[in-house]
């Protein structure tokens, strides 16, 4: 599944005697999609009260701290639990390196989110662990500041699915939770859904959000889980055309 949050660029100076060799193990392991070197060493020279001064624009490094976080929710159903474990400890250990750069609203959000994570890992709940990381993935890209309408669009428009998905395959499933992710995915498409140019690839986005909510409103787990399945390559190829565009 591409992942549009590791492509930045990031440009940042470095204090002498970075210690980053323990950092960059952990994240190595079983990490399908890996930020750059220079991200993960960022993160390894901050702590969570840390940096008051960046040498460059936080944003890219929110961008790569959320994409640790989405991929614990794609990974949360299938991984050996060594491998989620470490995931979900190097998700953690990156939100240090933007957490004193972000707003007040967002670390009051996510502080209890990595609190929550940290324990549904450690119990071995992975729809609790999911969840938590949707929210903080969520968050991180909300309080983001310098990045293009659609490409914000997109990642909440991403956040929604994933979230929605999680929430429809919960024991029981949370209704409530996936009216609100259709809600949120369908306002957020209505914003830039004139911006695409590709009327087909756009009608597809469109019938996928509109098939979802329709399910959702019967509370038909099956046809909105299929509708839910079918947006997730508009998404990603929609995601694709607002990096070239």
């Amino acid at each position: 599944m591409p992942n549009f949050l590791y492509d930045f660029p990031l440009h940042v100076r470095w204090p002498r005697g970075a210690m980053i060799l323990p950092l960059l193990t952990l994240a190595a392991c079983g990490a399908p999609h890996s930020p750059s070197d220079q991200a993960i060493a960022t993160f390894s020279l901050t702590t969570r009260a840390g940096i008051t001064d960046y040498a460059v624009d936080p944003d890219p490094l929110k961008h790569a701290a959320a994409g640790y976080f989405r991929d614990v929710a794609v990974a949360a159903p299938d991984e050996s639990a060594w491998q989620f474990r470490a995931r979900v400890a190097t998700a953690i250990y990156s939100e240090k390196g933007v957490h004193a750069s972000l707003g007040a609203a967002a670390q009051q959000a996510i502080v209890p989110r990595l609190a929550a994570l940290d324990a549904a890992a450690r119990q071995g709940d992975r729809q609790g662990a999911a969840l938590a990381a949707l929210e903080i993935y969520r968050a991180l890209v909300e309080d983001m500041a310098t990045v293009s309408k659609a490409t914000t669009a997109m990642a909440l428009i991403d956040y929604a699915q994933l979230a929605g998905a999680a929430r429809l395959a919960a024991a029981r499933p949370d209704w409530s939770g996936v009216d609100a992710a259709m809600t949120m995915a369908g306002q957020h498409w209505d914003d830039i859904a004139g911006d695409v140019g590709d009327p087909a690839l756009a009608g597809q986005m469109s019938a996928a959000l509109k098939a979802a909510r329709e399910g959702a409103a019967r509370r038909d787990d099956a046809a909105t889980e299929q509708a839910l399945q079918s947006a997730r390559p508009s998404i990603d190829r929609l995601i694709a055309y607002f990096k070239r565009t």
